[in-house]
């Protein structure tokens, strides 16, 4: 059985997808830590809030 390249391959796509996927959770895993309990908490909501501001302020546009 030979091997075949899988250059330019829907591969590449899902692999970029899954690698863009962990750095943004790494991200979101360093910023918004569950140890701190409630001030953890407080971080998430606000930033929800603030995502929202952000997108509603950039979709009417």
């Amino acid at each position: 059985m030979d091997r075949v390249p899988l250059t330019f391959s829907i591969r590449n796509y899902i692999e970029r997808w899954y690698r863009t996927f962990k750095e943004g959770t790494k991200r979101f895993h360093h910023n918004f830590g569950v140890r701190e309990g409630i001030k953890a908490i407080k971080r998430v909501e606000r930033f929800v809030h603030l995502f929202a501001f952000w997108y509603k302020s950039h979709e009417a546009s």
